[in-house]
């Protein structure tokens, strides 16, 4: 698997994640390095992409939509994908964990531990 980069300026930011489907497509990269799987009955290819949606996939096989924040820390929030990114970028650097820790939930999963 290659390791994602993950820009470490604003105006690398904004060249990388110019609009909500370019930070799709990473956070999709981040999500299935090897291409997507639906967690649903497990069949693997290229998802339908939805133009208006871009944070949403639907399965070729069971035509279940999947979203890609589903089951991470942006599950719940209606805060565009850029705007969410630009903030986990800058915790990622200030608390130490790599942007796809962030993304794949081991951060919330730690916290919940810690927590117990």
């Amino acid at each position: 698997m290659a390791t994602l980069t993950f820009p470490t300026s604003l105006p690398n930011f904004q060249r990388l994640f110019p609009d909500e489907i370019a930070c799709a497509d990473y956070l999709e990269d981040v999500r299935w390095p090897d291409g997507f799987v639906c967690p649903l009955c497990g069949w693997t290819g290229e998802p339908y992409r939805f133009r208006d949606k871009p944070g949403v996939l639907r399965c070729r096989n069971c035509k279940r939509d999947t979203r890609l924040t589903a089951g991470t820390i942006m599950q719940d929030t209606r805060t565009p994908f850029n705007a969410f990114q630009s903030v986990l970028g800058i915790a990622a650097r200030t608390t130490g964990p790599t942007y796809e820790e962030l993304y794949s939930g081991e951060w919330q999963h730690l916290g919940e531990v810690e927590n117990a």
